[in-house]
């Protein structure tokens, strides 16, 4: 499990904003700037560049959000594993689903239903938006999986073809 300094720069980094990064993780934005000077402290170097109003990474800052982000894939898998050990039925979770709008009303209600009934213990979340910002989601790492009509042209995205409607 990562550490709290470690989840306080993850949203930092992830919103660009320390103010939203609080409202995010539900603490004020001094505690916010006392977690990133001591992780800048313990890694003796600069996680982001402040100029005005925005922030960015650095180099340091984006290296560790890199791994910071793999590391959350593999706690995330991991949580999976476990709980799926010897009964897939008691998996524990969450998935953080994206859909664009016509799904989302349409197909998505009764699908998550079925899921949710095998899969009582896996937490659900759906982002209801159009096409573009699923798939934006989706390479943010914003969101698992995202179903939505239409092809996309993005290569470092992998869809699969689930359902044909009329």
């Amino acid at each position: 499990m990562l550490s709290f300094k470690h989840e306080v720069f993850f949203e930092v980094a992830r919103l660009k904003s320390f103010t939203k990064a609080g409202q995010s993780l539900y603490i004020s934005q001094p505690a916010i700037s006392k977690n990133i000077k001591q992780l800048e402290h313990e890694y003796k170097s600069s996680l982001f560049e402040r100029r005005g109003n925005t922030i960015a990474l650095t180099p340091v800052g984006e290296m560790l959000f890199a791994a910071l982000m793999r590391a959350k894939e593999i706690e995330k898998q991991l949580q999976y594993d476990v709980s799926t050990h010897g009964d897939q039925y008691m998996a524990k979770g969450e998935l953080k689903l994206g859909a664009s709008t016509t799904v989302a009303l349409y197909i998505i209600p009764p699908v998550l239903s079925g899921f949710h009934l095998k899969h009582p213990n896996v937490t659900i979340s759906l982002f209801n938006r159009n096409s573009e910002s699923v798939l934006n989601a989706i390479l943010d790492h914003d969101i698992d999986l995202g179903i939505m009509e239409g092809k996309h042209k993005l290569t470092q995205v992998k869809s699969q073809h689930f359902l044909t409607d009329e």
